[in-house]
């Protein structure tokens, strides 16, 4: 909420490097970031959704055989 509350500028971030100026970090950076993690964590889900599903189908066809 705090990004969301904030210029469309963004809020100047953290530097730990010396010499590299300032950056800013805007509410759309972090709706991107969050975007992209949902996205991961949908795709590991369908990935695991579907070992699930091939280890079923052949656990029961060895069983029928």
């Amino acid at each position: 909420m705090y990004f969301l509350t904030a210029p469309q500028v963004g809020i100047p971030a953290i530097q730990t490097t010396a010499g590299l100026g300032a950056s800013w970090v805007s509410a759309i950076d972090l709706l991107n970031l969050l975007a992209l993690l949902l996205m991961l964590a949908a795709e590991v889900l369908a990935l695991v959704l579907g070992l699930w599903l091939m280890f079923r189908t052949t656990q029961t066809a060895g069983e029928l055989g």
